[in-house]
């Protein structure tokens, strides 16, 4: 018999009735079974994989202004007292402030020795990024095969969070759209730190207990728009 496919990370154990031509659920399922005497008993231990350490930041900038340093002194005291997960968002001109999260993650990667991870969210885009599509890349960078990663966005979020429990992973999220779109991609971990920018105000993420650290000046701010 054939076993389907999202059994395989579960220990099933069911006593349908005995007799011909049975037909019962099993996990979902439909079976349906000539003739069938006792019951199925069925095991089977969950996928294992090695997970690997994702680099996915882009170059590192060349040069960044001085006048970022105050919001790389404020990223730093952060990491430095670090006794939850870190999420902060960066507002102030994108270009400055896409370049002034990639600066710290790359300067911070030893500290995130577990990996780093990047997206491009495209949130002044048309369609801005589906975050089931980031999963599903990210999962793959993790180690995972595409037969592990689950097509739906909650169940890839939820096995991200899994992935991702107590390792010491770096996230950095460019130009999000809505706090809808970055909560699934928050990982797990109190080790962790994710860094999102983004035209909007992402309030909701604020509420969540997001950091707001602002970048650039007013010359800055008026010369990027």
């Amino acid at each position: 018999m054939t076993i389907p496919e999202h059994w395989q990370d579960a220990t099933q154990r069911e006593t349908p009735p005995t007799g011909e031509n049975i037909e019962f659920q099993f996990g979902g399922t439909l079976l349906r079974i000539g003739r069938l005497e006792g019951g199925i008993h069925y095991h089977r231990h969950a996928a294992s994989f090695e997970l690997a350490v994702p680099r996915q930041l882009p170059t590192r900038p060349v040069a960044t202004s001085e006048l970022d340093l105050q919001a790389r002194d404020e990223l730093d005291a952060m990491a430095g007292e670090q006794e939850r997960a870190i999420v902060a968002l960066l507002r102030g001109p994108q270009r400055v402030a896409n370049a002034v999260a990639l600066d710290w993650t790359h300067a911070n990667s030893g500290r995130y020795d577990h990996g780093q991870l990047y997206a491009d969210l495209a949130g002044d885009a048309p369609e801005p990024e589906a975050p089931g599509e980031v999963l599903g890349g990210w999962l793959e960078a993790l180690g995972l095969a595409p037969a592990q990663i689950p097509h739906e966005q909650g169940e890839r979020a939820s096995l991200f969070r899994s992935v991702t429990a107590g390792r010491r992973i770096a996230v950095l999220l460019a130009n999000a759209f809505s706090a809808a779109q970055v909560r699934p991609l928050l990982p797990n971990s109190k080790d962790s730190v994710t860094l999102i920018t983004s035209r909007g105000l992402l309030g909701g993420l604020l509420m969540d207990g997001a950091r707001r650290i602002d970048v650039g000046d007013a010359d800055s701010v008026g010369a990027a728009r």
